[in-house]
């Protein structure tokens, strides 16, 4: 009896050792079947995640560029309005009865205080109604020199530390006022750089009752009024970046701690976040960007960057919008 239990444990053993080897190496590969699933649908779901993201920041690309062309329509529309006002066409006729070639001339002091005398009630209700800041509205003499800027109390420009009242010359920096003064004068919207750096503008011409042409005038909406209408999420931060050549023209934005320059060429104008944009925007990112969109994914954040092209169509700075993925990227792990 012990010597048959003895052939039949040898004869079993293999079959059992061969029995649970099989068993193991299953369950092994099972093992690593289930987690290769699983890293595949990690992957799946972590590129599912990116497309999402990339398709959230080309439909915020789209909409941002939609706010500048619907904010240029208001500007011009508003500049429209302003142009065709009662008693416009007599403060031009009076400010043009002098010579409106010389910046102190006395016929256009008295058309510009016309000016600020007509639309003064005008201005005050409409700070009062909306509850915003002074319409930016500014009358042009067809000398392609200004004839006063609403929104200043009294003076036009500042000399040598002084705010003087006079119809400054624009003709060497701002190209949108030299072309709607010359024919055929055709109205013009979009982002223009001023002093100040990047402004949306509307520029619509003056004409007197028998269509002959007497000036301009725009209205100017600030860049910070479209950063805040295209931020739809706390996750989302913007920085705009003008290119560094246009400093010439963007005299106000010279001073470096105030309007920091990235590789010396590029000046950032704005932002939401001056702290964040300056630690994850470089250089090389605008650089593309300017040229066209471009993507990039960072440890916690991806930056999508796109040109900025003023009214003419040319290329003048980038838009840079960060996007906080760190809730999604914690999603995968």
């Amino acid at each position: 009896m012990i010597r048959i239990r003895s052939i039949r444990t040898k004869f079993l053993l293999p079959i059992f050792v061969i029995l649970i080897v099989s068993f193991g190496g299953g369950i092994v590969a099972l093992i690593q079947s289930v987690e290769g699933l699983m890293a595949n649908q990690m992957e799946t779901t972590r590129q599912l995640n990116l497309a999402g993201i990339e398709a959230n920041a080309e439909a915020k690309r789209t909409d941002i560029y939609g706010n500048i062309d619907r904010m240029g329509h208001k500007a011009l529309e508003l500049a429209a309005m302003a142009a065709s006002a009662p008693g416009v066409e007599a403060a031009y006729a009076l400010a043009l009865s002098g010579n409106p070639a010389d910046e102190a001339d006395a016929a256009a002091q008295a058309g510009r205080d016309r000016l600020r005398q007509l639309f003064r009630p005008l201005l005050t209700a409409y700070q009062r109604t909306t509850g915003l800041d002074n319409l930016q509205l500014h009358f042009h003499l067809p000398t392609a020199r200004s004839l006063v800027r609403l929104w200043r109390d009294g003076w036009q420009t500042e000399r040598d530390g002084r705010k003087i009242d006079i119809s400054d010359d624009l003709s060497g920096f701002r190209q949108a006022v030299v072309q709607i003064n010359q024919p055929p004068h055709a109205p013009i919207r979009g982002i223009e750089v001023g002093r100040g750096g990047f402004a949306i503008r509307g520029i619509a011409p003056v004409q007197d009752g028998a269509g002959q042409h007497l000036g301009s005038v725009e209205t100017l909406l600030p860049f910070e009024a479209l950063l805040s209408i295209s931020r739809t999420a706390d996750s989302q931060y913007y920085g705009v970046y003008m290119t560094s050549e246009l400093l010439s023209v963007a005299t106000g934005l010279k001073d470096q701690s105030r309007y920091p320059q990235v590789d010396g060429a590029f000046v950032l104008c704005a932002g939401t976040d001056r702290e964040l944009l300056q630690r994850e925007v470089d250089g090389a990112l605008l650089r593309q960007g300017l040229q066209q969109p471009v993507s990039q994914l960072r440890e916690r954040v991806h930056l999508s960057a796109f040109p900025l092209l003023d009214y003419s169509g040319a290329r003048v700075g980038v838009m840079v919008m960060v996007q906080d993925i760190g809730p999604q990227l914690a999603t995968l792990t």
